[in-house]
């Protein structure tokens, strides 16, 4: 046998042993294709249907005007646009004008399981503050932890009604 041919035949079998090695390889992906994508497409779903987030229902149940059910002279109205609401309190006379007592004005709040993060827009600290937060939609009515009220304890609930969609 000469070299030429002995190196054609080998040559060949090279080939051959590639080809092989292609098919399983290709047959293999074929197999880990079958079972890969249909896990993929169930942990997709399940992480979609986890990845549900009821903060979005109760945002957008919240918008509307609420007011402060013990003195009926602050509200709150909820804007869904932005993620916040505008504290209107009652007015005072201070320095020889009337203007709307402290802590008055828009916050960004951010819910979740049962405590609401305020930031209060005209402050300038940039960290939001944990509050008590209990929403019940049914009866148009939600309870936060005092968040700007002096004169009772922080740690007091206040209560409001929606009075306006």
């Amino acid at each position: 046998m000469s070299y030429f041919k002995f190196k054609r035949i080998a040559n060949d079998i090279l080939f051959i042993t590639y080809i092989n090695t292609n098919e399983r390889f290709i047959k293999r992906l074929i197999i880990i294709n079958r079972i890969f994508i249909p896990l993929v497409f169930i942990g997709f779903v399940c992480l979609l249907l986890t990845g549900c987030n009821t903060e979005s229902v109760v945002n957008s149940s919240l918008s509307g005007v609420w007011i402060e059910t013990t003195h009926k002279t602050d509200t709150l109205a909820f804007n869904n646009q932005f993620q916040g609401f505008i504290l209107n309190r009652e007015r005072e006379v201070r320095y020889g004008y009337l203007l709307p007592k402290g802590h008055s004005g828009p916050y960004t709040y951010e819910l979740k399981n049962d405590s609401i993060t305020l930031l209060w827009s005209a402050s300038d600290y940039n960290k939001g503050t944990n509050y008590y937060f209990k929403p019940d939609l049914k009866n148009n009515q939600l309870k936060i932890g005092n968040f700007y009220v002096d004169s009772i304890e922080n740690n007091e609930v206040l209560t409001f009604s929606k009075i306006q969609d």
